[in-house]
């Protein structure tokens, strides 16, 4: 079972997991939902122990809304990358920890 920051609970054998071994035994899990959506990236050393886990947010239209890297919870608000879309699926706004909000602008070719 998988619980996310944002409230979501994924029950176990809901999400497919791709494991990669390194060389040196450290292994990286990637955990996918049944859209090919990115929930969960985990981080083990070589004893099986997690180090780290960041985890993906998406919106009702499978947008990726927010991204929770190792250690942080929704009311670290800095330490969150955000995004925010147009009715036309633009980018926004873009939130990234340690930046400026940064604001995209289109011309009528959405470009």
């Amino acid at each position: 079972m998988v619980v996310h920051p944002m409230g979501l609970t994924y029950a176990a054998n809901s999400l497919t997991i791709i494991a990669i071994t390194d060389p040196n035994g450290n292994q990286k899990e990637t955990f996918t939902d049944q859209q090919g959506r990115q929930i969960l990236s985990r981080v083990k050393n070589e004893s099986g122990v997690v180090q780290a886990d960041t985890y993906h947010y998406y919106d009702d239209k499978g947008r990726i809304d927010k991204v929770f890297p190792p250690g942080s919870g929704p009311s670290d608000g800095e330490l969150i990358y955000t995004y925010l879309y147009d009715g036309a699926d633009n980018i926004l706004k873009k939130k990234i920890p340690g930046q400026h909000l940064q604001e995209m602008r289109y011309d009528q070719r959405n470009l």
